[in-house]
């Protein structure tokens, strides 16, 4: 049989079929559906933390100062973070000793005007790591690393760490403790990190040590669905991280039988960068055959392709690199691209093609050819 596949493009959705005869199937773990909205997803987590007996409202004192770690790229971050402010509140915490901290680069925080009137008095700060005074020497690990974290998360007696689950070339997982190390570290170990980062095994050990030595932080994991929704969330003590990893995994690594000569990739969402985008290609030019042809849909703006030319130019792709985004023509003309300006034209490709695999959300997924 012949599969109708909905495939979006930013603002407009693409249906073409794809025939059976054709499909190279992407097999993924066993993942639900979502059973409820954003907001009901992280109040139900909130009342039943891993690791915790009670709801996390009881796990605070009145005089407790909670930081609450934002990632900012979590779809419907300001519905979330207001559910887990008033959840803080609902007992005996006040909105005055709540700080809402940002690691940088912080983006557009519209999300924190929309936060409700009565959680005004709540702080926001966004992590500088190259002001001396806004960081605090928190420990020194086991390989001689003196750790330095953002100052008032140091000095806090709850933290809560509000982050999304993807995938990272560097550490496998963002996420979780990766969101409290090396994010919210001095300017020197950011930069020690990001030009030569250690191996994942010893960056997960580091990440892990520093959580411990915060206390108990309480991890609010974030599962995405399709597009700009939340599938699922998982809450509780820093042992929860692995069963966001393990639901992660579940919902967005898998398999595809085999390369093929026409690959589709989408990514959109409202929050593809640079780094998104070029995990997206590369993912699916390592399920392509290498005279195959390579379909990007994309709403990523301009300046996250500055990279994808290198990217063509290394897997040898020549003029079969096709791309429908809101890109000048000239972006698309240096990438040696051809635009694609409607469904029947991709639906072309499909029928010259004889192996198709589709992947949408390529840049939340992992999937390795078997």
């Amino acid at each position: 049989m012949s599969e109708s596949v909905e495939l979006r493009t930013g603002s407009s959705t693409w249906t073409v079929i794809v025939p059976a005869a054709k499909r190279v199937a992407v097999t993924r773990g066993n993942a639900p559906d979502p059973t409820a909205g954003p907001r009901e997803l992280i109040r139900a987590a909130l009342e039943a933390p891993i690791g915790l007996d009670v709801p996390l409202r009881r796990a605070l004192v009145p005089d407790d100062h909670v930081v609450i770690v934002v990632d900012e790229s979590v779809p419907h971050v300001g519905e979330l973070v207001s559910e887990v402010i008033a959840h803080l509140t609902s007992g005996e915490v006040q909105p005055s000793a709540v700080t809402l901290l940002v690691p940088p680069p912080s983006g557009n925080q519209e999300w924190v005007e929309d936060l409700p009137d009565e959680f005004g008095d709540v702080h926001v700060e966004v992590h500088d790591p190259a002001e001396v005074k806004k960081v605090a020497y928190l420990t020194t690990t086991k390989v001689g690393r003196r750790v330095y974290l953002n100052r008032t998360l140091v000095e806090a007696e709850f933290v809560v760490v509000l982050s999304g689950r993807r995938f990272d070339p560097v550490c496998g997982y963002s996420g979780a403790e990766y969101s409290l190390f090396p994010e919210l570290s001095n300017a020197e170990t950011r930069a020690e990190f990001e030009h030569k980062p250690p191996p994942s095994e010893a960056l997960r050990n580091e990440a892990a040590t520093v959580a411990w030595h915060l206390g108990t932080p309480v991890f609010v994991q974030v599962i995405e669905g399709p597009g700009d929704s939340v599938a699922e969330v998982v809450a509780g003590l820093p042992g929860s991280s692995a069963v966001g990893v393990e639901r992660q995994n579940a919902r967005w690594k898998g398999t595809v039988g085999g390369p093929a000569d026409l690959v589709i990739v989408t990514a959109t969402g409202g929050r593809v960068g640079a780094n998104e985008l070029r995990h997206a290609v590369g993912l699916g030019l390592n399920c392509l055959r290498a005279d195959g042809r390579f379909v990007l849909l994309t709403d990523a703006p301009a300046e996250a392709a500055a990279d994808l030319e290198k990217a063509w130019a290394d897997s040898d792709l020549g003029p079969h690199v096709y791309v429908t985004a809101g890109w000048d023509d000239d972006v698309i003309e240096n990438l040696n691209a051809t635009r694609l300006s409607s469904a029947n034209e991709l639906q072309r490709l499909i029928a010259a093609a004889d192996r198709v695999t589709v992947l949408p959300d390529a840049h939340k997924s992992l999937i390795s050819v078997g």
